[in-house]
């Protein structure tokens, strides 16, 4: 069976649309290659980079009763792709391919259910007075809030996480028709089954043009990247009148880091008293064991809620309330989270 060099391929297919992809892992089946991107390092140099995410803002737009799952919880949850408003959306990206499978069998792959997204969008001084529309269609209609998110770790440095804007319009679209034709072309007339690994950490970010005045910025885990993140089960709830599937992400990975370093450190001196009781020789090191989990933390996107803008149609009165309860839930919280009303509420 004819197996392609995959230095060749990586130059001749891939680097045109991917040009410093360092490919996690590469699975090979005779001439079917299934490819895997870690993170924001592997966009670089592409349409899908995305620079100085430190100095960047991003608010997601959502309703005042999921505000405060979000806060009691201390998690925001990232939907399954196939749960988008849209429930063909994927199909936006899958269908370049030639010769695709039945669509229906698509929304039942399991690479699709094991990719999860959170939808935001850039926001520079807390002004959402340009996302009215946004609004409209996600924040509840006005009443609900748009939570301002900043990213305080590097994206170069996450595991399974990947961060771009959305690409609108069959003219972004091509390039990756353009890498399906250059796969073709490299293997020539030999069969070709080809692995569609890569499209589902490319496809989610490619939506059709009447889509673009969202100006949507995704954050993206797939969880086919590992086995080990594929044993992290998802969770399930209920929309629009079918089961969904959710992850979720911490809001404040720093202090718990912190906690699982102080908690190491207590049972580590527990233990050494124990082991000074027992005259054992073996010293305590629970926080080598807390090692891994930290490891984990530190290496997941650290999202840090900067400021809860109050929708519009909340009058002065529901402000207060609104911003009284969500005092009360993060006064332990660490850092500041300013609460400001949305600048269209002059409109109203």
């Amino acid at each position: 069976m004819y197996r392609p060099n995959f230095e060749d391929y990586r130059k001749d297919v891939l680097a045109p649309l991917l040009p410093n992809a360092n490919f996690s892992r590469i699975s090979q089946l005779g001439e079917n290659f299934k490819l895997f991107l870690k993170n924001n390092r592997d966009f670089e140099g592409s349409i899908y980079e995305m620079k100085k995410v430190d100095k960047k803002r991003f608010v997601h737009f959502t309703s005042l009763r999921n505000l405060f799952e979000i806060l009691n919880s201390g998690e925001i949850r990232l939907y399954d792709f196939g749960s988008q408003n849209d429930p063909k959306e994927y199909l936006y990206s899958w269908g370049t391919i030639k010769n695709m499978e039945d669509p229906d069998r698509i929304g039942k792959n399991n690479d699709k259910l094991f990719s999860f997204i959170l939808s935001m969008c850039q926001i520079k001084d807390n002004d959402d007075s340009d996302y009215f529309d946004m609004w409209r269609l996600y924040g509840d209609n006005g009443s609900g809030v748009g939570i301002v998110i900043k990213i305080d770790n590097n994206p170069a440095e996450w595991d399974n996480y990947l961060l771009s804007n959305v690409l609108y319009g069959e003219k972004k679209r091509n390039n990756i028709e353009e890498l399906f034709r250059r796969h073709e072309e490299y293997l020539g007339e030999r069969p070709s089954n080809f692995r569609k690994g890569i499209i589902n950490y490319i496809g989610p970010f490619h939506k059709p043009e009447i889509y673009k005045f969202e100006r949507e910025v995704r954050l993206l885990i797939t969880a086919q990247a590992t086995e080990n993140v594929r044993r992290t089960n998802p969770f399930y709830s209920y929309k629009n009148g079918k089961r969904i599937q959710y992850a979720t992400l911490p809001l404040n990975s720093k202090k718990q880091i912190e906690v699982l370093k102080k908690q190491g450190e207590e049972e580590d001196q527990m233990k050494e008293i124990m082991r000074k009781c027992n005259n054992e020789k073996s010293p305590a090191n629970t926080i080598k064991s807390k090692s891994t989990e930290i490891r984990e933390i530190e290496r997941t996107p650290h999202l840090v809620i900067d400021t809860i803008i109050i929708g519009y149609r909340n009058n002065p009165d529901d402000y207060k309330q609104i911003k009284a309860i969500i005092d009360d839930i993060v006064i332990d919280w660490e850092g500041h989270i300013d609460i400001v009303p949305s600048k269209i509420s002059k409109y109203f």
